[in-house]
């Protein structure tokens, strides 16, 4: 009957006997090895150190031990920590050979396993693997930096815009103001060009009546007077604005034919000039008014002399107050009416379309308003100034 605990086994030398429990009992436990390595079910390349994604889920380590029996008195041992920690050793059941670690977080660890005899007598040096999973890439510090340029960068692109539409608005506010200004510039210069031969077809006219009746030494000291009116006038014809002074001077001279028109018939009176300095205003505003009031008020005055009042003050606009001793506003409409001369004066009309023209580009309450009085009539003009 054969023993159990012999082997035999030939070769090209003999027969050969082996006694099991010699051969196969070993009292020191062998090393152990890795097997295999897998990463979410696929096998990879065995290394001291791996880095992975953080979509990794599962890490597996399959091991034995060395020799044919050492596996039967062996238990293992592991640890994972992250670099700083302590060494907190886990012992495996007897048999498991394979250890599987799930969704690690972020981070830097140290796997550690060795072999430990079952008595724990004895043990391995222990087998070191490092691993990294790295953290998402919304996580890390580059992404940070350029996550946080990025933010600067659209800030600054959104500041840069809005300040260049800004920009953008306020130079064409400007450039409108300009134009308008220009538009303003221009309709004044052609209401002027209209006004200045209306004056002086007037005048011309005045001249010829003081011919056909004779009167050539008045008619040569109009004409006169009239000439330098002209040079004046012509001289600020080109101007929208001008100084308040010069304004004046041509109101005189005007004011001086008119006087000589009516011989001794008329007187002018003007109060509180000397008061205003250094501004300017729209050429040939307050003429137009001084006309009307003399060819409607004072022309059809029957007795005694005519007069006019003009009186200046300032305030956010200059005031001018014109006071005739006419027939009045009532009597004046009654006499045109009569004459048919129903149609607005041309001066009259040519002065409010000026004053329109003014008030829409000063936005202030600028024009004229009639009064009636006991005798005459009242005029209150409000003229817009610049300096």
């Amino acid at each position: 009957m054969p023993d159990e605990k012999v082997l035999f086994f030939t070769s090209n030398k003999g027969l050969f006997k082996i006694d099991k429990e010699k051969a196969f009992k070993n009292n020191k436990i062998l090393d152990f090895y890795f097997t295999s390595i897998e990463v979410d079910g696929e096998k990879i390349v065995k290394k001291e150190t791996y880095s992975f994604e953080s979509n990794v889920k599962k890490i597996k380590f399959n091991f034995h031990a060395n020799g044919f029996l050492s596996h039967e008195d062996v238990v293992y041992k592991y640890v994972l920590k992250e670099y700083s920690n302590p060494d907190n050793w886990n012992v495996l059941d007897k048999g498991i050979n394979q250890i599987t670690f799930n969704n690690l977080v972020p981070g830097n660890y140290i796997f550690k396993l060795k072999e430990v005899s079952l008595s724990g007598e004895q043990e391995t040096k222990a087998k070191v693997i490092k691993i990294t999973i790295n953290k998402p890439f919304y996580k890390r510090q580059w992404f940070y930096v350029i996550t946080t340029v990025f933010i600067i960068f659209l800030y600054w692109l959104i500041f840069y815009l809005r300040l260049k539409r800004v920009k953008k608005k306020q130079e064409e506010a400007i450039a409108n103001e300009r134009m308008q200004k220009e538009l303003i510039a221009s309709k004044l210069k052609a209401l002027q060009s209209q006004m200045n031969p209306h004056f002086t077809f007037n005048a011309l006219n005045s001249i010829q009546n003081l011919v056909l009746k004779g009167d050539k030494n008045n008619a040569y000291n109009f004409l006169t007077k009239f000439s330098s009116l002209l040079r004046e006038s012509l001289a600020l014809s080109n101007k929208s604005f001008v100084f308040f002074e010069e304004e004046i001077s041509v109101l005189k001279k005007y004011l001086e034919l008119e006087k000589l028109r009516f011989r001794d018939n008329f007187t002018y009176e003007i109060i509180g000039e000397e008061l205003i300095e250094n501004i300017k205003i729209p050429t040939m505003i307050i003429q137009p008014f001084i006309e009307n009031a003399i060819k409607h008020g004072l022309f059809h005055k029957v007795d005694g002399v005519g007069k006019i009042k003009i009186e200046f003050f300032q305030e956010n606009f200059i005031k001018c107050i014109i006071t005739d001793n006419g027939v009045g506003l009532d009597e004046s409409h009654k006499i045109n009416k009569k004459i048919k001369e129903e149609r607005e004066s041309f001066s009259t009309k040519m002065i409010k379309d000026k004053l329109k023209i003014l008030k829409k580009h000063y936005g202030t309450d600028i024009g004229f308003e009639y009064q009636a009085i006991s005798m005459g009539t009242k005029l209150v003009i409000k003229i817009p100034f610049t300096f």
